[in-house]
């Protein structure tokens, strides 16, 4: 028996090879871009099928999601190709499963909100056009996507709450359209009367950086990430500095006023290139958890006001001298405490400057006995 195929069978057989590779091929290119409208909020899954859905890279929505919809987004704008999303004439409606859980919380829509971390994590998206009636956006709504250029909001948008679009590191583009609630100015999103800052782009080169008199608060992690800011200068009018607000940013210095009355947890931690730090500009009592933990401060000036150092407030930094000017020891979390307030400090070469008489009050004290120098 001869088992070779003639030179027809071979064109048999390719033509048949060639059907079977590009059908599917066009079946993907006419499913790359949609355009859906949902009647019945949580009935995406039913107008766009599972066996679809990983190829849709442009989509456009109208009607109404809730939960259950924004569930399957999610995934469509993480693990799948979805990067243009078009919602502008879309409304969330409250309602259907959790889209998010964190610490035990699940979150569920709301009516007319962009609501927390709604869109966190999703590194697929390039482009999200919100939804035209929503009134709020929530925190952490757009955290991590990490692929997201342009951000297009609504004229209806009264409340934009902290924490927006932290390592969202590609944004460049964020268009607010009649909305005069919200500004973006060089790179700052400020609120109507620019009595508070926001959120800030982490594209943007900030160089030293004056925030604009008349800001009273800068919210929670306004500028973490902004690795272009070098330095930063308060106004007397600036109160409030929010958790995390400078965070992993390339400061190498920060000039700080009397007027600051709050500083939040973390607010500088992880700034690699902050040497030194004078806080005796400021009239705080306490120092807030993490407040300069893993910087790398070698030397800082604490308050005079100072009476408490929380957690953490220098875990992970090489600090070499602490300039102490009260007279009472302020309270700190020692080793026997969980995150002691030097935690991980060396403290051998760490020299340790008290007022004039005070030594051994310093020595005695919980936290600053631990083998300090002074």
């Amino acid at each position: 028996m001869n088992n070779c195929l003639t030179r027809n069978d071979c064109r048999v057989v390719l033509l048949i090879l060639f059907l079977f590779i590009t059908i599917p091929i066009l079946a993907l290119n006419t499913s790359d871009t949609r355009t859906i409208n949902v009647t019945t909020a949580g009935k995406l899954s039913t107008l766009l099928p599972q066996n679809e859905r990983g190829y849709v890279v442009n989509l456009t929505l109208t009607g109404k999601l809730n939960g259950t919809d924004f569930n399957i987004l999610r995934t469509m704008a993480t693990d799948q190709k979805l990067q243009v999303l078009d919602l502008s004439g879309a409304n969330i409606v409250s309602g259907g499963e959790s889209y998010y859980s964190n610490y035990g919380t699940d979150y569920y829509t709301k009516n007319n909100e962009f609501g927390y971390s709604l869109f966190n994590g999703c590194k697929k998206i390039q482009k999200l056009v919100l939804p035209n009636s929503i009134v709020t956006i929530g925190q952490c709504a757009f955290w991590y996507c990490t692929s997201l250029k342009t951000l297009v909001i609504g004229s209806k948008v009264t409340t934009i709450k902290p924490g927006l679009w932290g390592g969202c590191r590609l944004l460049t583009d964020v268009q607010i359209n009649n909305n005069s609630n919200f500004h973006l100015t060089n790179g700052i999103l400020y609120n109507k009367d620019n009595s508070t800052i926001i959120a800030a782009l982490q594209t943007w080169n900030y160089g030293n950086l004056t925030i604009r008199s008349g800001v009273k608060d800068i919210q929670y992690n306004a500028f973490a990430f902004c690795s272009d800011l070098t330095s930063v200068s308060f106004p007397s009018s600036v109160t409030t500095i929010g958790d995390t607000a400078f965070e992993y940013t390339g400061i190498t210095s920060v000039n700080f006023t009397s007027s600051i009355t709050s500083i939040g947890s973390f607010a500088f931690s992880g700034c690699k290139s902050l040497k030194d730090v004078d806080l005796t500009p400021l009239k705080v009592t306490s120092l807030a958890y993490g407040l300069f933990m893993t910087s790398e401060i070698e030397i800082v000036y604490l308050p005079q006001t100072l009476k408490e150092l929380k957690q953490a407030v220098f875990s992970g930094t090489p600090l070499k001298h602490i300039f102490a000017y009260t007279a009472t020891p302020a309270t700190m979390y020692d080793s026997t405490t969980s995150s002691p307030t030097f935690n991980g400090v060396d403290k051998e070469n760490c020299v340790v400057h008290v007022p004039q008489g005070r030594v051994n009050t310093y020595k005695a004290a919980a936290g600053w006995k631990e083998s300090y120098n002074s």
